[in-house]
């Protein structure tokens, strides 16, 4: 045997070796440990930890989508109404072209019926050519930038994008050897994942995205912080003491305590207290910090909250949500808990908030959160998204339905998939939907998913649901409450394809 070919096996059973202990050990390493990562505070992590368990559990329904269906549909609530187990299936902005990559994976699981819920927003629509300006329909450009440049192409499907797609040598190559090697498609990203966890086990949990503790009787925003007041047992804590935050720019605050504490009256109501408080305490700096509370249950009322970064009095007759105030660990009063508790969605005072306002006044905030005049500033950065949806949605009232590139991976999706589908164009608000719905693009958008059905597909189409206005959170995200109002109506389409 000659010196090149010896070294050529060399080589061969050195990568041979590294792919075996990559996919043998690292990949099963990365997901050995306990998860209780909550609402959307690890996505792509959470993603892939949901699918390998959707296919090791097998579950009769199978709930696909963006944040549309996560934001609209509770799987154990399905279950309850339907008598067939349920998961979803689910990441933020998972798009149809996703939806097509994942068919192996969905194959994988095998579920009875595969119900895909999503409406117009998850097409696409922000990289239209807007009809001032010369060129096709859909800027390719753009369409090509975006999809390259998106999280579910490097985590789950590079191998499958690199082969499929005209990319540049560099690029094809980084996702060809992110499609063989897990350790680089994955890299550090579990690391996060695993101290995150261990911190949740080992005490109180300080750092995290959406609260996951013990129901709080009046009702807890979703980054954990209190309103203007709060009810606990606080028997719970270890020695009667609470740890709890107190934000940067309340302090200092005077906590006011009441023995017994009252039976909560539930999110949206009053901060009346049940007589004369039985002592206080006064917080003069920010940060974590431990205060004992005594054994019994308590009532904790607030000398003030904040209200877009200004110290506002408490005033014990107005609702409970009347600004933010001190801050509890993620995961108070919970030495354990029911996994998995990623998609668990939880309510909150923003959605209270919401269901207490007349339309006039749900209105006026919609517009004022969403829409409003500077935009295009930096304070309003994380509303960029919306804001080209909407102007997007404003153009397509010159436009024709074209198949653009997003609907004809949806085809391709349906007709490679052998297995039953409910395809579901989900409830929009009514506030941004009028601007496009009368519109000859809109009827060409319905008229397509029309005809995607066959024995095997079924479509549903939902923009007529009566909702509230004040039952979306924003122009295609359900509130807690509204997604309750669909759980009935998603559990009756599909026993009516029974």
């Amino acid at each position: 045997m000659n010196q090149k070919f010896r070294f050529i096996i060399y080589i061969f059973f050195f990568a041979l070796t590294l792919w075996a202990l990559d996919r043998l050990i690292y990949d099963r390493l990365i997901f050995a440990f306990e998860d209780r990562t909550g609402w959307d505070a690890f996505r792509w992590y959470s993603f892939e930890r949901a699918s390998r368990e959707a296919r090791s559990a097998g579950p009769d329904l199978l709930f696909a989508g963006s944040s549309v269906a996560q934001y609209a549909v509770q799987p154990e609530n399905i279950a309850r109404r339907t008598g067939r187990s349920s998961m979803l299936f689910s990441h933020a902005a998972l798009m149809p072209v996703d939806l097509y990559h994942y068919r192996s994976r969905i194959e994988a699981v095998g579920p009875d019926l595969l119900v895909y819920i999503f409406n117009a927003a998850d097409f696409d629509l922000e990289r239209m050519t807007y009809p001032w300006e010369a060129g096709p329909q859909e800027a390719q450009g753009a369409v090509r930038a975006y999809l390259d440049a998106r999280h579910p192409v490097s985590y789950f499907y590079p191998l499958e994008y690199a082969l499929s797609q005209d990319l540049p040598l560099l690029r094809r190559s980084e996702l060809l050897l992110k499609g063989v090697f897990y350790g680089l498609r994955w890299g550090q990203v579990w690391r996060d994942v695993y101290s995150w966890n261990q911190e949740w086990q080992a005490g109180p949990l300080k750092r995290y995205l959406n609260y996951q503790g013990t129901d709080i009787a009046e009702g807890i925003f979703r980054e954990g912080l209190t309103g203007a007041c709060f009810s606990l047992d606080v028997s719970q804590m270890a020695g009667g003491q609470l740890l709890l935050q107190v934000p940067e720019g309340l302090e200092p605050v005077t906590i006011a305590y009441h023995r017994p504490g009252r039976p909560g009256n539930g999110p949206g109501q009053t901060c009346q207290p049940p007589g004369a408080p039985s002592g206080s305490l006064t917080l003069e700096k920010s940060g974590w910090q431990k205060i004992t509370a005594g054994p019994e249950p308590l009532f904790f009322l607030l000398s003030h909250v904040l209200v877009d970064g200004k110290r506002i009095p408490v005033r014990p007759d107005a609702a409970v949500y009347q600004g933010r105030g001190v801050r509890l660990p993620g995961n108070l009063g919970r030495s354990r808990i029911d996994l998995p508790d990623r998609y668990v969605r939880r309510q909150s005072l923003e959605d209270q908030i919401l269901a207490d306002l007349n339309y006039p006044a749900y209105r006026a905030d919609f517009f004022a959160r969403l829409e409003a005049d500077g935009w295009q500033s930096p304070e309003f950065r994380h509303l960029r998204q919306f804001h080209t949806l909407r102007l997007a949605k404003y153009a397509l009232g010159w436009a024709d339905f074209q198949e653009t590139r997003q609907f004809a991976y949806l085809r391709q999706f349906l007709t490679h998939y052998r297995g039953p589908v409910l395809l579901i164009n989900n409830p929009e608000s009514p506030l941004t939907l009028s601007v496009y719905r009368k519109t000859v693009w809109y009827a060409g958008y319905l008229n397509f998913l029309k005809n995607l059905s066959n024995e095997r597909v079924r479509f549903v189409n939902l923009a007529d649901f009566e909702l509230p206005a004040r039952s979306f959170i924003d122009a295609h995200h359900l509130s807690y409450q509204g997604m309750e109002l669909m759980q009935e109506e998603y559990a009756r389409l599909i026993q009516a394809g029974n």
